[in-house]
């Protein structure tokens, strides 16, 4: 028992670590997921003016 309550400890404290690095890179990545397709009409809007 012990032990199972030390690993869950220690994947709390990695997910502490790690949870902003990730959240951070998730927001990265949904940002370049949003933008992208958004600013391919803009391009093409331009070239229509």
């Amino acid at each position: 028992m012990e032990m199972i309550l030390e690993e869950k400890v220690t994947y709390l404290v990695v997910m502490l670590m790690y949870g902003k690095e990730a959240s951070n890179r998730k927001q990265e990545i949904d940002r370049q997921h949003y933008t992208i397709p958004n600013q391919r009409p803009k391009d093409k809007h331009f070239e229509k003016i």
